[in-house]
C-alpha cells in the first residue's frame, strides 16, 4: 500500500511539472532554424501574433546563371496558408500545404514574405519548410516557433489534487484486471492512426533537433539525479498507452509465441537544448502495448523494405520497414532494447526527430498492409524483442530516392544507442516524356525534366535530358529505374517538364507531355510617308533586323494614304535577345529622305523635293541713272537674307541662282518676289515673275514749274485760258489769264522726265481760244517764263484822190475820226494816195479838210467799216474842178453830221474814263 502511495505522489509531481514545461518553454522561446546552407536558402520568423506567423525565405541564386529555381514552401501542422508577398516577376501557384514559387531565370537573389493562419489552436509547435532545386542540388531550411499560447486567468486554470488523493486514485486504477488494460491497448495503434497529424504533433522541447549521437554522446542520468520534466506531448501519449508489464532479466527466455510480456519500464523521453536523454524510471508501469498492432498505409502507397548499413554490428536494434498512414510517416524497428527517439538526417544536415511513438510488447505482431511481421531475426536478448514504431511528419523527412539516409535511434540503457545509414528499395519502372512543337520553324534542343511528386510533398526533378529530335521516337525520352513510391512508401505522381521555353513558344504540360506552342510576341512598326514638294506615284519601305534586311517590304502610296506598318516578332526566334528594327526607303530620284521616328512611337520618311530654280532681275532707268541699287529677295513674303547689287557694270542685270522651288517644312511651292532698296527721286516699278524674271523700272520723279502771263497789244479783251504742252502734246493742264491775277499764272509739279522715255520734257504753252480782233504770239520771258502776247488785229485804209478825168490829184488833206472822235489826218501825194493804217475796228468818217488847189471839197464825209469782212477797205475820192457849178440836191447840208460826231465822241470819252477807273 505504501508503494502505491508513493506511486501516486509521483504521479501528482509528474502533473505539476508537465503543466509548467510549456510556460518555461515559452519564456526560454523555442523557435528554431535550420538550413543545409544557409547562403543558398534562409527562413527566418519576422512576426507572429496568437493568430497568425510570418517567414522571411531568402533564396540566394547570385552564384551562377540559372533558367529559372522551384521552391516549394510546406507549412506544417495547425498552420494554413494565409499570403505570399514580395515574389515580384516570379510565378506563384498554391498547394496542398503552402505555395510552390517559381522564380524566373537569371543570377538574382529571390526574398519574400509567406504569412500563415493558425488554423489549430491546440498545436503547440508552428512550422515552416522550404525546398529549392538548384541545377546543382537540391537544399532545404526549416524554421519551428512555439505557438503564443492566450493568457489563462487564475480562475480557470484545472485545480491540482494533493499526492494522497491521486495517489488513492492510482490504487483503483491498479486493482483493475489487466485483461480489460490488455483490450483497450489493442485498439491503440488504430486510434493513434486516426488522430490528425496535428494532434501527435510533438512539444517544442521534442521538436528540437539535436546533434549527431556522435558528435555529443546521450547523457544518461544517474540515479542521484531526479527526472526531467517529460514534455505535454510525449507525456500524453505515453499515457494514453496501455500499462507495459514487467519486463523480464536479460536472462529470461524469449515467450512463447501468442503470450506478451507483462511489465514494461516506463520510459520518457526529454528533449532540451542539447541531445535527448533518456531516463529510465523507478518504479513499474503498464506501458507498452501488449496485443498486436495493426496500420493501414495511404490509398495507392505501399510498405517499404529498409536495409540497415553503417555503424550497427549487433544487430540488436533494426529498422525494417516504412509506410504512411494518414500523413504521417511510420518507421517500425524492432529491437531487443527499450528505445528513446529516432533521428533522420535528411541532406545530411538537418535532423528530422521522432519522440512519438508505438511501443509493443516482447513478441507481439505488427500488421502493415494486411501482412504480419513479427520482431524476428535479432540477435542479443531475444527474448525482449519487439516492435516499436516511431511517427514522423512527412514534410520533415524530405527523403530523396535510393540514397543512403543516415539516422540515430537513441536506446535506453548504455551502449543501446544505433547509428548508419537506412537503405530504402522502393519498386522501378520506366517513364517515358514527349516534346511537341506546333508551330514555328526553329526546333532548338531543349531539356526534358521529369517531375515527380507524392502526396502531401513538394515537386521533385528525378531526372533531365536533352532531346533534340535525332531520338527515336523525335522529341522523347524515357527514364529508367525510377521509384514509383517516395522513400516512404506514397505513389509518385510523374509529369515532364522542361528547363527552359524557347524564344517565342509558349509551353503548356499535360502530364508526360511538353508542348511548345509556337506564339511570339510581336511588335507592329508603323510607317508614314511626308512629301515636300510633288508627290512620287509610290515608294517602297524595306525592314532590316540587327541590320540584316528582312526581305519585307511595305509599299505606300495614295491609296493607303502613305500609311503602312510592319508586323514583326519582338525577340529572335534562336537567342530570344530582343530584335533591333530598322527601315530603310529605296531612292527617289530628285528626292532628298530624312528618316524620324523610333520601332515604339513609329517611323516617318520624309521626301523632299530638290528642284532649284534661278530668278533673273533687270533694271530700267526713267531719268538719270544712280551709280547702283539693291534687290532684295522674298520667299512667300519673308525676306531670305539673298540680295542682288545692279550697276552700270553688270549691265544693270543680275541673277538668284539655285533656290529652292519648294518649302522644306510644308512642300508648297515658293513664291519668291523681289524687292528694291528705296532709291531717293526714284519711283520703282516691278514687273515680272520667278519663271519669266523681275524687271524693276525706275523713274526719276524730279518735278518742275512752268510760269506763264498775258501780255496785250492793244486793248484788253478780257480773260483768257492758257494751256499746257508737254514735248507738244497736251497735257490737259490749263491756267486762266485775267486782270485779277495780273495776267500770270504757274504750272507746278510737273514731271521734269518722261515717265516712258527718261528724256527730258520740253514744256510749252498755248492759248487755244485768242480774243476776236486778236492774234496771239508767244515768247518767254527773261526769267524763263512764258509770255503769251495779244496783239490786237488793225485795218487799213487806202484813199485814192482822182479828179473827174481819173486821174490822180496830189495835196489834197483828209482826216479819218473813229467813233471816240481820234482824229488821223493824211495828205495824197502824188500819186493820189493816202493810206491810213492801224486802224481799230470800228465805224470811221472819212472826211476831206483840203481840197486840192483848183478842186471843191466832198460835201460830206465817207463813212468807213473797218472789220473782220472789211479789214483794208479802199476808196476813190472825185474831186471836180472849182469852176463847176454843184447841182442843189435841197440837202440839210453837214451840219447834223458834226453834231452826231461830237455827240459819239462824248459817249466814247466816257466809257474810257469808267474802263480806266475799274483796273485802277
Amino acid at each position: 500500500m505504501s508503494r502505491l502511495k508513493g506511486l501516486s505522489a509521483a504521479l501528482a509531481v509528474l502533473l505539476v511539472l508537465q503543466l509548467m514545461v510549456p510556460v518555461f518553454g515559452n519564456l526560454g522561446g523555442s523557435a528554431s532554424a535550420q538550413s543545409d546552407d544557409a547562403g543558398r536558402i534562409k527562413v527566418e520568423k519576422t512576426a507572429q501574433t496568437e493568430e497568425s506567423v510570418q517567414w522571411r525565405v531568402t533564396v540566394n541564386a547570385s552564384g551562377a546563371e540559372h533558367e529559372g529555381i522551384q521552391t516549394n514552401i510546406s507549412l506544417g501542422a495547425g498552420l494554413s496558408p494565409a499570403d505570399i508577398t514580395g515574389t515580384g516577376d516570379a510565378q506563384v501557384s498554391k498547394t496542398g500545404d503552402g505555395y510552390a514559387v517559381q522564380s524566373p531565370p537569371g543570377t538574382g537573389t529571390l526574398a519574400f514574405t509567406v504569412k500563415a493562419t493558425v488554423t489549430s489552436p491546440d498545436q503547440a509547435i508552428l512550422e515552416i519548410k522550404a525546398v529549392v532545386a538548384y541545377p546543382d542540388g537540391t537544399y532545404q531550411a526549416s524554421d519551428r516557433t512555439e505557438a503564443i499560447k492566450p493568457e489563462v486567468k487564475e480562475e480557470d486554470k484545472p485545480a491540482v489534487e494533493p499526492a494522497e488523493k491521486t495517489a488513492e486514485k492510482q490504487d483503483a486504477k491498479t486493482e483493475e484486471p489487466v485483461k480489460k488494460e490488455t483490450a483497450e491497448q489493442a485498439d491503440q495503434p488504430a486510434k493513434e492512426a486516426a488522430q490528425p497529424a496535428e494532434e501527435k504533433k510533438p512539444s517544442a522541447e521534442e521538436a528540437a533537433p539535436a546533434e549527431k549521437p556522435a558528435e555529443q554522446p546521450v547523457k544518461e542520468p544517474s540515479g542521484k539525479e531526479s527526472a526531467p520534466e517529460k514534455s505535454a506531448d510525449s507525456t500524453a501519449e505515453k499515457q494514453e498507452s496501455a500499462p507495459a508489464e514487467e519486463t523480464p532479466s536479460k536472462d529470461d527466455p524469449a515467450p512463447e509465441a501468442g503470450k506478451t510480456k507483462e511489465v514494461a519500464v516506463k520510459k520518457e523521453i526529454i528533449v532540451g537544448t542539447t541531445a535527448p536523454v533518456a531516463v529510465e524510471a523507478d518504479m513499474m508501469t503498464p506501458m507498452a502495448i501488449a496485443t498486436p498492432g495493426t496500420y493501414t498505409p495511404d490509398p495507392n502507397a505501399i510498405v517499404v523494405p529498409t536495409k540497415l548499413e553503417g555503424i550497427s554490428t549487433n544487430a540488436h536494434t533494426i529498422p525494417h520497414l516504412m509506410w504512411i498512414s494518414n500523413g504521417k510517416v511510420h518507421v517500425a524497428v524492432k529491437s531487443t532494447h527499450a528505445l528513446q527517439y529516432m533521428q533522420f538526417y535528411p541532406g545530411k544536415t538537418n535532423v528530422a526527430q521522432s519522440n512519438t511513438f508505438d511501443e509493443y510488447n516482447a513478441w507481439v505482431d505488427i500488421k502493415v498492409g494486411g501482412t504480419v511481421y513479427p520482431p524476428d531475426g535479432l540477435n542479443g536478448n531475444t527474448k525482449d524483442s519487439h516492435w516499436t514504431v516511431f511517427k514522423f511528419n512527412s514534410s520533415d523527412l524530405f527523403l530523396l530516392d535510393n540514397q543512403s539516409i543516415p539516422f540515430f535511434i537513441k536506446g535506453i540503457g548504455g551502449g543501446h544507442d544505433v547509428g548508419g545509414n537506412l537503405i530504402v528499395t522502393v519498386p522501378m519502372q520506366s517513364v517515358t516524356g514527349n516534346k511537341v512543337w506546333v508551330g514555328g520553324t526553329e526546333r532548338p534542343a531543349i531539356t526534358l525534366q521529369l517531375i515527380a511528386q507524392a502526396p502531401g510533398e513538394a515537386k521533385r526533378t528525378l531526372g533531365t535530358k536533352v532531346v533534340n529530335g535525332t531520338e527515336t521516337p523525335a522529341w522523347t525520352h524515357t527514364w529508367t529505374d525510377i521509384p514509383k513510391y517516395n522513400p516512404f512508401g506514397s505513389p509518385y505522381t510523374f509529369t515532364v517538364d522542361e528547363a527552359s521555353v524557347p524564344p517565342n513558344y509558349k509551353k503548356t504540360l499535360d502530364k508526360l507531355t511538353v508542348t511548345n506552342t509556337y506564339a511570339p510576341e510581336q511588335l507592329t512598326i508603323n510607317v508614314n510617308k511626308v512629301w515636300i514638294g510633288p508627290k512620287g506615284e509610290s515608294v517602297t519601305i524595306r525592314l532590316f533586323a540587327n541590320g540584316t534586311d528582312s526581305g519585307k517590304t511595305l509599299t505606300l502610296d495614295p491609296k493607303n494614304n502613305w500609311t503602312g506598318s510592319f508586323t514583326v516578332n519582338k525577340f529572335h526566334d534562336k537567342t530570344g535577345e530582343p530584335i533591333a528594327y530598322t527601315v530603310k526607303e529605296v531612292p527617289v530620284p530628285g528626292y532628298t529622305t530624312q528618316l524620324s521616328g523610333s520601332v515604339t512611337n513609329g517611323f516617318t520618311f520624309t521626301n523632299t523635293h530638290n528642284g532649284t530654280i534661278d530668278i533673273k532681275v533687270d533694271k530700267v532707268w526713267i531719268g538719270p541713272a544712280a551709280e547702283s541699287v539693291t534687290v532684295n529677295l522674298l520667299a512667300d513674303g519673308t525676306p531670305t537674307g539673298k540680295s542682288l547689287v545692279l550697276t552700270e557694270k553688270n549691265g544693270w542685270g543680275s541673277t538668284f541662282e539655285g533656290l529652292r522651288k519648294y518649302d522644306a517644312k510644308t512642300g508648297a511651292e515658293i513664291v519668291y518676289t523681289v524687292k528694291e532698296v528705296p532709291v531717293p527721286g526714284y519711283s520703282s516699278d516691278i514687273r515680272g515673275t520667278a519663271d519669266t524674271g523681275f524687271t524693276i523700272t525706275n523713274t526719276n520723279d524730279a518735278t518742275t514749274s512752268v510760269d506763264v502771263r498775258k501780255e496785250w497789244v492793244g486793248s484788253e479783251a478780257g480773260p483768257v485760258t492758257i494751256e499746257l504742252l508737254a514735248d507738244g502734246e497736251e497735257t490737259g493742264k490749263t491756267v486762266i489769264l485775267s486782270g485779277e491775277n495780273n495776267w500770270s499764272s504757274t504750272f507746278a509739279d510737273l514731271r521734269k522726265y518722261d515717265a516712258k522715255t527718261g528724256k527730258t520734257i520740253s514744256y510749252s504753252v498755248t492759248e487755244p481760244e485768242v480774243p476776236e480782233r486778236y492774234k496771239v504770239s508767244y515768247s518767254t520771258g527773261s526769267n524763263g517764263e512764258f509770255v503769251v502776247t495779244n496783239t490786237a488785229i488793225t485795218g487799213s485804209l487806202t484813199v485814192t484822190k482822182v479828179d473827174e478825168a481819173g486821174d490822180p490829184l496830189a495835196g489834197a488833206e483828209f482826216e479819218l475820226r473813229d467813233q471816240d472822235g481820234k482824229v488821223i489826218a493824211g495828205t495824197s501825194g502824188a500819186d493820189g494816195k493816202i493810206l491810213f493804217e492801224n486802224l481799230d475796228w470800228g465805224s470811221y468818217l472819212l472826211v476831206e479838210t483840203k481840197a486840192p488847189e483848183g478842186y471843191r471839197l466832198l460835201t460830206k464825209p465817207l463813212e468807213i467799216e473797218i472789220g473782220a469782212d472789211q479789214l483794208n477797205p479802199e476808196r476813190t475820192v472825185e474831186n471836180t474842178p472849182t469852176d463847176w457849178e454843184l447841182p442843189a440836191t435841197g440837202g440839210i447840208g453837214t451840219i447834223p453830221f458834226y453834231m452826231v460826231g461830237l455827240l459819239v465822241m462824248a459817249v466814247a470819252m466816257l466809257l474810257m474814263l469808267k474802263k480806266k477807273r475799274l483796273y485802277e
